[in-house]
C-alpha cells in the first residue's frame, strides 16, 4: 500500500536505504526527530542574525570610507584652490616685474613660487578632517 501511494519515487527510495535503512526510520523517535529539527532551525536563524550583522557592519564601514573620501576631495578641492590662486598672482606679479625690468619684484615672485611649489599640502590635512568630523568651519 505505501509503495502503491508513493509511486516510482517511493520505490526508489526503499531501495536506496535498503533493510537497514528500513529499520533505521522505524526505529526513528519523533520526538528526537522534531528536537533536532528545533535545534538545526535555532543554528539557522543565528546564521541568519549573523549574516544580517555582517551586512550591516559593511554598510557602516562604507559609508565611513564615503566619508573620508569625501573629506579627502573637499580638502583637495579647497587646498589646490588656494594654491592656484597664490601661484596665479605670483606669476602675475613676475609677469609685471619682467615688463617693468624690476629684478627684486622678479626675486620676490620666484621665490612666492618656490616655496609655494615646496610647501606640503596634506600638512594641515588631519585637523581639517579632525575639524570637519566636529562639525568646526575651518578655513584652509
Amino acid at each position: 500500500m505505501k509503495k502503491a501511494l508513493l509511486g516510482k519515487a517511493g520505490s526508489s527510495l526503499a531501495k536506496r536505504i535498503g533493510a537497514s535503512g528500513k529499520d533505521l526510520v522505524r526505529n526513528l523517535n519523533p520526538l528526537d526527530v522534531l528536537k533536532e529539527y528545533v535545534a538545526w532551525r535555532k543554528i539557522a536563524e543565528e546564521q541568519q542574525t549573523e549574516r544580517q550583522r555582517i551586512i550591516a557592519r559593511r554598510d557602516v564601514a562604507v559609508l565611513a570610507l564615503e566619508a573620508e573620501r569625501d573629506a579627502l576631495l573637499e580638502y583637495f578641492r579647497l587646498r589646490f584652490s588656494e594654491r592656484r590662486h597664490a601661484l596665479d598672482e605670483m606669476f602675475r606679479v613676475l609677469h609685471a616685474a619682467l615688463e617693468h625690468k624690476n629684478d627684486s619684484a622678479m626675486d620676490g615672485a620666484l621665490n612666492g613660487i618656490l616655496e609655494i611649489v615646496k610647501d606640503n599640502p596634506l600638512k594641515d590635512f588631519e585637523t581639517f578632517r579632525t575639524s570637519r568630523a566636529k562639525g568646526e568651519i575651518l578655513e584652509i
